[in-house]
């Protein structure tokens, strides 16, 4: 849901509301996938030639580096989650020179995805809550004009017709002259 405060530093900043909408899409946020991933989990969800290139990959440099290794143990058995910051750098520094650009992609996203921030805001929401925030501050201003309004007839009342209505003998003739001294001073 889009609020004011997502857009109000551009609005601030004078963009239009298409510059506002256009800033507001290309907005991302990561989204941490906790799978514990194993090869064949891996070969459902990105195919079974890139899990073997993958595999291929760690398997090659586990013999070498303990760290990876074990990475390789938990691939082929219980599972390893790619979420992490080290892991996301493994699968970048092991595929590059092995695997495409977008291949790493691939497999960073197993364990973190971004997906957009504003899905699907457009122009006319941005128009909306700019308007919709506009009313919130007309209310508001309507809210403290009716309160000043409030408490300048109640001091008014309380100084003219209060006592009247206090007195001895209220009469009409009274009643309706401290009225009358009470409309003329809010007029004033």
């Amino acid at each position: 849901m889009l609020t004011y405060t997502d857009i109000q530093s551009y609005v601030d900043a004078g963009l239009s509301p298409a510059e506002i909408a256009a800033e507001l899409q290309s907005q991302t946020i990561a989204i941490e996938n906790p799978t514990a991933w194993t090869i064949g989990s891996m070969q459902n969800a990105i195919g079974q030639e890139l899990t073997l290139a993958v595999a291929q990959i760690i398997k090659a440099a586990g013999a070498t580096n303990p760290l990876v290794d074990a990475a390789w143990i938990a691939l082929s058995t219980v599972g390893l989650q790619l979420y992490t910051a080290d892991r996301q750098a493994m699968i970048e520094q092991l595929g590059a020179g092995n695997l495409s650009q977008e291949q790493i992609a691939v497999v960073q996203e197993l364990g973190v995805k971004q997906e957009p921030k504003f899905p699907g805001v457009s122009e006319q929401d941005v128009v909306g809550c700019i308007a919709a925030h506009e009313a919130e501050l007309e209310q508001q201003a309507l809210e403290q004009l009716r309160m000043a309004t409030w408490e300048t007839w109640n001091t008014a009342y309380n100084s003219h017709v209060s006592p009247v209505l206090d007195g001895a003998e209220p009469t009409v003739a009274n009643l309706i002259a401290g009225l009358q001294a009470a409309i003329a001073e809010l007029e004033a």
